[in-house]
């Protein structure tokens, strides 16, 4: 173990983080087009992770410690490099929308380093989340289709039956016609947890970088999963494309009906009561970053409103009464 790094929430350097450098990682098999490396941090700068009041759905390489209670001095994270000063949020303020919608996501957090030269460098730090036992790979890795955040609902999930039925031809016949009935449950919980995230990621928070390569699978000793979300850079950027929306939302609905009503609920929930302004205080010391991320998310949800009129008007309906 040998260099460390401190750094600081932007604009509140009441908030430090301090990373040591380890060995235990190969940092060369980290893709993407960011500067990525793993370090040790001290756990008390993401106490987050260790309340199960704020703690509904991040996922860690420690879960099983944080459920029984349990909290470790150090734990691993990884430290991407951000080129864009304008969305030096994203990252963290999506990783807190999404916990707060119960979809399982990396947990993030936003760092700056100030050089001598009073130059700084801004940093998205993530809380490891794989396993001991954990394989994974992207579907981008697997070789399946390129897809993009333009593709369909179908053709994605048309990937993610491959990926289980690859699954399954890789187990001994025998394994696979004794583990069949599970093997389809995995097959139906991949799919809905994948529409969840399509729903929320792509569809809402408007993930302009949805591609294979940042939706992932891991495989452990309980089957076959879809990986959290993460790399949340490209969210919150633009207004995007209402008639792309209006196809995702009908096809979303026409699959999974209750899961897309309960979408529009809970992005409802979030304004209505106040719950966006307590995610954004937490989360950003910088109050017109709040104010703007805050404006943009209040807008998403109001053209949901207007398109899911084309989809399933009651529900609207019923979330503009309240």
């Amino acid at each position: 173990m040998n260099n460390k790094v401190e750094l600081y929430r932007p604009f509140d350097e009441s908030k430090s983080f301090l990373l040591r450098e380890y060995d235990e990682f190969d940092n060369d098999d980290l893709d993407g087009s960011a500067d990525k490396q793993f370090y040790l941090a001290d756990s008390d700068s993401f106490e987050a992770i260790f309340d199960h009041k704020k703690n509904k759905s991040y996922v860690t390489y420690i879960d099983a410690l944080i459920l029984c209670g349990d909290k470790l001095e150090q734990i691993s994270v990884m430290k991407k490099k951000s080129y864009d000063y304008s969305v030096i949020y994203n990252e963290t303020v999506c990783s807190r929308l999404l916990n707060y919608f119960d979809i399982p996501t990396v947990y993030n957090d936003v760092a700056c380093e100030v050089f001598p030269d009073k130059q700084a460098a801004y940093s998205t730090l993530s809380v490891d989340f794989m396993k001991a036992g954990d394989k994974y790979y992207s579907l981008a890795e697997a070789g399946y289709k390129k897809l993009n955040p333009y593709s369909s609902l179908s053709d994605w999930l048309q990937i993610l039956d491959r990926v289980v039925d690859d699954y399954a031809f890789k187990a001994p016949a025998n394994k696979y016609l004794i583990q069949k009935e599970a093997i389809e449950q995995n097959r139906e919980e991949i799919k809905k947890d994948f529409v969840n995230m399509f729903l929320y990621k792509k569809v809402f928070l408007n993930d302009a970088d949805f591609y294979n390569r940042n939706i992932g699978i891991i495989e452990n000793a309980d089957g076959i999963h879809l990986a959290p979300a993460f790399d949340m850079e490209h969210t919150l950027t633009s207004r995007g494309d209402n008639d792309l929306k209006l196809r995702e939302l009908q096809d979303c609905y026409a699959l999974y009906p209750q899961l897309t009503d309960n979408f529009v609920k809970n992005i409802n929930k979030l304004v209505n009561q106040s719950d966006l302004d307590t995610i954004l205080t937490e989360s950003i010391a910088n109050p017109i970053f709040a104010r703007d991320i805050g404006n943009t998310i209040e807008y998403y949800v109001n053209n949901i409103d207007m398109l899911y009129m084309d989809v399933n008007p009651s529900i609207v309906e019923e979330e503009l009464m309240n």
